[in-house]
């Protein structure tokens, strides 16, 4: 039935789900060395499926397909990106972190050695993805990307809405974990109806929310 109800193939979801075994399997047996002063809140491994499969499935019933550029801002342990890029995305991650880089880039790259992640559609990149100079050190700018991930605390979001507005392209979308109160909704950006997706259902404060410039 989900073949039906989703683009994706059924290898294409199974890879997903063995990407976020891996992942679960990891953090049973370590943890990133991280200061106490870090804030790091991973999103829950089965709500990471539920909103793939919800942008899946979106875009099966908007005729659309998994491609072009898409910003992981704030890729932690490298799980939002790896299972982008499996599902077709030129992935560009960024983590301020050199911690969790340092822990994540091993991850990614047993993944790679796995054939689940394509190297040659995976940057990871230590920066601050508010920076303009993390961009251009590796020949891109913010308003290059298609799709942009921000699965991030509401003040950091808040930051990164603001960005998005000023110097997204038209038609880029932001897909966003937490509501914040934005302002300039009405002006720049398009909230798309995310009502009643799988991830809130599952849990009601990881609702997944959609953005278009427009």
């Amino acid at each position: 039935m989900f073949l039906i109800i989703f683009g994706m193939d059924e290898a294409t979801i199974r890879d997903l789900e063995t990407i976020l075994r891996f992942y679960e399997a990891h953090a049973l047996r370590d943890r990133p060395p991280l200061d106490r002063a870090v804030i790091w809140d991973p999103t829950p491994l089965p709500i990471l499926l539920q909103e793939m499969l919800q942008i899946d499935f979106w875009y099966k019933g908007e005729g659309r397909k998994h491609e072009g550029k898409a910003l992981v801002s704030g890729f932690g342990d490298g799980r939002d990106a790896a299972c982008l890029n499996r599902m077709g995305y030129d992935v560009f991650a960024v983590e301020i972190n050199p911690k969790l880089v340092g822990y994540s880039k091993p991850l990614l790259q047993q993944l790679v050695n796995k054939g689940l992640v394509d190297t040659t559609k995976l940057k990871a990149v230590q920066g601050n993805f508010l920076d303009d100079s993390t961009y251009i050190a590796n020949g891109l700018k913010f308003g290059d990307f298609d799709k942009i991930f921000a699965y991030l605390l509401p003040q950091n979001l808040t930051k990164l809405l603001e960005k998005f507005e000023k110097e997204a392209k038209q038609g880029a979308e932001l897909f966003a974990l937490y509501r914040v109160e934005w302002p300039s909704l009405e002006t720049g950006l398009k909230p798309i109806n995310t009502s009643g997706t799988l991830a809130s259902a599952l849990i009601p404060h990881h609702e997944l929310l959609r953005y278009r410039k427009i």
